[in-house]
C-alpha cells in the first residue's frame, strides 16, 4: 500500500506542484528550508487547503479526485502542530480521551493504555498543561492525534519550538512510533538531525517543487540534502545491536551484514533502544581511510571489508567518490567513501576489488 500526492496550488507569490508516491508504512520526511512548500503539501494532503487540486489516495482509499474531495472530518488522519495547542483547563487524561471517545470500539484501532505507555504519560495523567514543559506538552498532542485511530499521521516541525532538552526527549517518542503502531508517518522539518535520526523515505523540497526523493540512505548518500554543511556526503548505516555478554573494556558490539562495529559504552548508555528498530550510524564519506589489503590492522578499532561497485565523479574535479558493497555479491553500495582521484589511480580501484575500509568515526544517532 502506498501514499499518492498529485497536487497543485496556486498562490500570488508561490506556486506547489508535486507528484509523488510515497511508502505507506514507516516514516516520510519533507525536508526543505522555510518557505519551499512543506506545509503547503501537508496543509494540501489534509484537505486543509481548500485552494489545492488532484489527487490524494492513501492506503487505497481516495481523499481526492477530480470527482470527490472528502473534508478534512472525512480524512483519517492525526495532524501534530509546531505548538500543542492545549486547554488549560482540561487534564493530560480529558485530551487524550477527547477523540477516543467518540470514536465506537468498532473504529478504535489504537488502544489508549498503549499510546499512553508509547508516550510515557503514566504519571502526567492528573497534571494540566501549565505544569507541563514544552516536550510533555508535545507528547500529549502527539498521543491525542494517535488516539483518534488515524490511518495517517502528519506532524508539521513537531519540534520547532522546543528547546535542544525537550527535542532530546521528545525524539525516541516519535521514533517508536512506526515500530510499534505500524502508522505511516508523514514528517515536515528543516532540521537534519531529525531527518537523519526518525526517517525512512526523504523528499526534499525546493521552491514548491520536489529536487529528490528516496530512501533515506539513498538520498543522503547522494549530497542532496541541504543542510550538510562541511560534512558533505554522508553515509547511513542500519546495524543491529550485538550481545551485552560481549561487550570488553568499555565497547559493545554491533552487526552490519554480517561484520563487527565496536560503539563505546558511554555512546549505548546515551541512547534510548527501541524493540526491533536498528541502530542508525552516521558516518562521513570524507572520514573513511580505503586500502587494498585484506588483513585487518589492529591500531584501527574499526574496519569493513567491501567491495567496489563504482568510482562515481565529485564535484570537486580533484576528488572521487568509491561506492562500496559490504556483502560480495551485492550491487547496491551501502557505503559512500570520498577520496583524491590521485590516491584511487594509486590504489588501482577498479570495479569489483576488493578494499578494506578504516572508519575514524561513527555517531549513533539518537
Amino acid at each position: 500500500m502506498s501514499i499518492c500526492c498529485q497536487l497543485t496550488l496556486q498562490r500570488p507569490r508561490f506556486d506547489l506542484e508535486v507528484d509523488l508516491t510515497l511508502p505507506g508504512s514507516g516514516v516520510t520526511i519533507i525536508f526543505g528550508r522555510s518557505g519551499c512548500g512543506k506545509t503547503s503539501l501537508l496543509r494540501s494532503i489534509a484537505g486543509l487547503e481548500t485552494a489545492a487540486v488532484g489527487e490524494v489516495t492513501v492506503c487505497g482509499q481516495s481523499w481526492q479526485s477530480a470527482g470527490q474531495k472528502l473534508g478534512v472530518h472525512q480524512r483519517p488522519l492525526g495532524y501534530v502542530f509546531q505548538e500543542a495547542s492545549l486547554l488549560p483547563h482540561l487534564s493530560v487524561q480529558q485530551h487524550l480521551l477527547f477523540g477516543y471517545r467518540r470514536l465506537s470500539r468498532d473504529q478504535r484501532r489504537i488502544e489508549a493504555d498503549e499510546v499512553i505507555a508509547l508516550m510515557g504519560l503514566e504519571a502526567l495523567l492528573s497534571q494540566y498543561p501549565p505544569a507541563l514543559s514544552g516536550g510533555q506538552r508535545q507528547r500529549v498532542a502527539i498521543a491525542s492525534a494517535l488516539l483518534t485511530s488515524p490511518r495517517l499521521l502528519l506532524m508539521d516541525e513537531p519540534m520547532a519550538a522546543l528547546d535542544q532538552t525537550s527535542k532530546a526527549e521528545i525524539l525516541p517518542y516519535i521514533a517508536a512510533l512506526k515500530v510499534r503502531l505500524g502508522l505511516p508517518v508523514i514528517y515536515v522539518t528543516h532540521s537534519t538531525e531529525e531527518a537523519l535520526r526518525l526517517g525512512d523515505h526523504l523528499v526534499v523540497m525546493d521552491q514548491g517543487r520536489v529536487v529528490a526523493e528516496g530512501a533515506l540512505p539513498e538520498v543522503i548518500q547522494s549530497g542532496r540534502l541541504p543542510g550538510l554543511g562541511d560534512e558533505g556526503v554522508l553515509n547511513l548505516l542500519l546495524a543491529q545491536p550485538g550481545r551485552s555478554d560481549l561487550a570488553i573494556a568499555g565497547l559493545f558490539p554491533v552487526s552490519l551484514a554480517g561484520q563487527t562495529l565496536w560503539l563505546t559504552q558511554q555512546q549505548m548508555a546515551d541512547y534510548r533502544m527501541i524493540p526491533k528498530e536498528p541502530l542508525r550510524l552516521q558516518i562521513p564519506a570524507k572520514g573513511l581511510v580505503l586500502s587494498r589489503t585484506e588483513q585487518a590492522d589492529p591500531s584501527v578499532l574499526n574496519q569493513l571489508q567491501t567491495r567496489l561497485v563504482s568510482l562515481q565523479p565529485d564535484p570537486d574535479p580533484a576528488f572521487c567518490r568509491a561506492e562500496l558493497a559490504l556483502s560480495p555479491l551485492a550491487d547496491n553500495p551501502v557505503l559512500i567513501a570520498r577520496l583524491p582521484c590521485v590516491l584511487a589511480n594509486q590504489l588501482q580501484l577498479t570495479p569489483g576489488c576488493s578494499v578494506r575500509v578504516f572508519i575514524s568515526q561513527i555517531r549513533l544517532l539518537g
